[in-house]
């Protein structure tokens, strides 16, 4: 997983109509084929980039803070990546399951 800070610089050659809204600095993560979507969908790290940008108007201002939550992430969702789990699943979907067999698994208590 790539984790890059987004620049406005040079988007007027972007074939825009408008300066992106997207501040400086703001963290993006990308997966390492830099895909945003595939046969599925969208990808975990899609849903990541919309909360990483929403921060500034959550009460986050400051991009050292959008950062340190980026730094977070990044591993967590690679994390769940490596171990086949869906961070947008349900509670009972995050929990893996052996090959060829049901998931038979009860909630933590």
């Amino acid at each position: 997983m790539l984790l890059i800070s987004f620049s406005r610089e040079g988007w007027e050659q972007w074939g825009l109509d408008y300066e992106p809204l997207i501040p400086e600095r703001m963290p993006v993560l990308l997966d390492d084929d830099l895909l945003f979507e595939d046969e599925s969908g969208p990808r975990p790290t899609v849903v990541a980039n919309a909360w990483l940008r929403e921060l500034p108007i959550n009460g986050v201002p400051a991009w050292r803070s959008w950062w340190a939550y980026a730094r977070g992430l990044a591993p967590w969702l690679e994390f769940l990546q490596r171990h086949g789990v869906d961070p947008s699943g349900t509670a009972m979907n995050c929990v893996p399951r052996s090959e060829g067999s049901p998931s038979t698994a009860s909630p933590a208590r």
